[in-house]
């Protein structure tokens, strides 16, 4: 058996040793004030920590500590909605119940996947329903009255359309919005184009849309240009069969008219006069990718030549260009041109290489501002267009430097199969490092997997 004994002497032990230190060291030599209250903590330190807290339910038990801490957390706790983890007929009832929680709202995440609406199963959701048709017939907007009778009334998509459309019109400081659409919900009702000039409010903070749509939706995205503060479209899976249906979407876009400064189109199929109309609706245009999903519209008939020439027009602004597409056999008729020296200030650029595009005689040009230049191999000879490709490179790397001074890095995407031989890359690297640039050779297994390639282009990484 152990024993632990604790001895406490009196202070007046080392009064007579204390008295001979000097008196400014005196403080120095008192034990530190501790405390676990974190109540005493700055304010924003208190922010901070709840920032790295990675869900709601632990923020929301941070928030139930004290008073202090609802007070502080409450704009964290409702600057993000993610229909994820929430049920939107909950998030809509308490920005009704406390309409001043709305303007805490800074971005909305709002996903429609489900397959079916199950709100009239739950009574709690029924509920909750009544309560947000209730409280939105009595606001004085005739906007919120027509939701009011569709929330009150509405079933499967088209209430979750509803729903959507209230949650948008009571975040008036909302500066994120990201849509996963489902094509059933799309198709219910051509909702959007309502909801940004019927709101209460004008979205004068609103400055990036990312949208997801399903393959058959139907939603007005030419409203999204002329968005006076939106700075940023981000869309995906942008497919319609036939032109006609594709202009329903997109046009009218009045040349000059949107705001836009990055446009990023992903995994579209789109024909190229609304691509460029896209293009050419923008003022000022300094960021672009088109990653070309040829489900609907083929390569043949995608004319990139026009696509080039409503890029020129954005020459003094632009500064990353992509232009990506499966890495696929087939050839395209009118492939991206090689040479960007038109566009002057681009910085970031990722474009196709086409076998047929490639001879001895070329040489390659890029702009003089152009810092990280990527480029993957396309056509029916890839094998012969990527041991063409490093071999120009080889030969050209050093006038190529000159004339572009600020170049960091050369990244070649190419499928595994069309690998060529090591000694080639070898030399490519090694005649790369004497010019001061880094070369990038990215294999990739499968030849339909480009969103490695765009991933590392905007994040302006190239090593995969």
């Amino acid at each position: 058996m152990c024993y632990c004994l604790k001895f406490e002497l009196p202070q007046t032990c080392f009064e007579p040793y204390l008295a001979q230190v000097n008196p400014t060291l005196l403080a120095a030599t008192e034990p530190p004030f501790h405390t676990s209250n974190l109540n005493r903590l700055p304010p924003e330190i208190i922010v901070q920590i709840s920032k790295s807290l990675d869900n709601h339910k632990s923020l929301n038990s941070l928030a139930r500590v004290n008073s202090r801490f609802k007070t502080l957390l409450t704009p964290v706790i409702y600057a993000e909605f993610d229909t994820a983890y929430n049920k939107e007929t909950h998030f809509l009832r308490t920005l009704i119940s406390a309409p001043h929680l709305s303007h805490h709202v800074k971005r909305l995440r709002w996903m429609d996947e489900r397959d079916d609406w199950d709100s009239d199963k739950d009574a709690y959701e029924v509920e909750n329903r009544q309560v947000i048709a209730s409280e939105l017939s009595k606001s004085p907007s005739i906007f919120h009255k027509q939701l009011a009778a569709a929330i009150k009334h509405a079933i499967g998509g088209t209430l979750h359309v509803a729903l959507l459309a209230a949650a948008l019109s009571l975040a008036p400081n909302l500066e994120l919005l990201e849509l996963t659409l489902a094509s059933r919900t799309t198709s219910r009702i051509r909702w959007n184009e309502a909801v940004w000039i019927a709101s209460p409010h004008s979205f004068g903070h609103l400055h990036t849309i990312k949208v997801k749509l399903q393959r058959k939706a139907g939603m007005d995205l030419n409203v999204l240009f002329l968005l006076p503060t939106v700075r940023t479209l981000d869309i995906t899976t942008v497919s319609r069969g036939k032109s006609d249906q594709q202009k329903s979407m997109w046009l009218p876009l009045p040349e000059k008219s949107s705001n836009v400064e990055t446009l990023l189109l992903r995994k579209s199929s789109i024909y190229v006069d609304i691509l460029v109309a896209a293009v050419k609706s923008c003022k000022a245009l300094k960021k672009f990718l088109y990653q070309h999903h040829d489900i609907w519209v083929p390569l043949r008939n995608l004319d990139m030549t026009q696509l080039s020439s409503a890029l020129i027009l954005h020459k003094e602004t632009l500064r990353e260009l992509g232009i990506m597409e499966r890495l696929g056999e087939r050839e395209e008729t009118t492939p991206v041109p090689n040479e960007i020296v038109e566009l002057p200030r681009l910085e970031n650029v990722l474009l196709p290489i086409y076998s047929t595009c490639l001879k001895t005689k070329d040489r390659m040009n890029l702009g003089p501002e152009v810092r990280r230049y990527a480029c993957t191999i396309k056509g029916t000879e890839s094998r012969k267009a990527f041991d063409g490709f490093l071999r120009l490179l080889s030969r050209d790397i050093s006038k190529l430097k000159e004339e572009s001074p600020l170049l960091e890095t050369v990244t070649v995407w190419v499928v595994e199969r069309e690998y060529t031989s090591s000694l080639v890359v070898y030399v490519a690297k090694s005649e790369c490092r004497k010019a001061g640039v880094t070369l990038n050779v990215n294999v990739l297994s499968d030849k339909s997997d480009v969103s490695t390639a765009v991933d590392n282009w905007e994040s302006g990484v190239f090593e995969a």
